[in-house]
């Protein structure tokens, strides 16, 4: 079993954009996800994408962020490259969930 000290903390984000956004827009923020884990240094694991067509479901794009400690990912949050991204979200995006767990 893992020790609390090796387990890593995994950051999951689902997000619905909203339904006028443009194409264009949606590209750039996505150009813009692509780039945090190599702008935050503390970011150990990064994927993203549109949500596939095998199920249908409430969101329309995905990503999951790993760090290795609890520390790392308050970094990440705080980190402006992420604050910036964040900031943008506001006139892009419908409805968003988040959730932080260990693994």
């Amino acid at each position: 079993m893992l020790e609390v000290s090796e387990l890593m903390i995994k950051h999951v984000v689902l997000l619905r954009f909203k339904t006028d956004a443009s194409k264009q827009s949606i590209e750039e923020f996505v150009a813009e996800v692509s780039e945090l884990k190599a702008k935050i240094d503390v970011v150990q694991h990064f994927d993203h994408g549109a949500a596939a067509t095998i199920n249908t479901g409430k969101f329309d794009y995905g990503v999951v962020a790993e760090f290795a400690s609890a520390e790392d990912y308050s970094r990440y949050i705080e980190h402006p490259a992420h604050l910036a991204l964040a900031g943008k979200m506001g006139g892009l995006i419908d409805d968003a969930a988040s959730l932080q767990f260990d693994c």
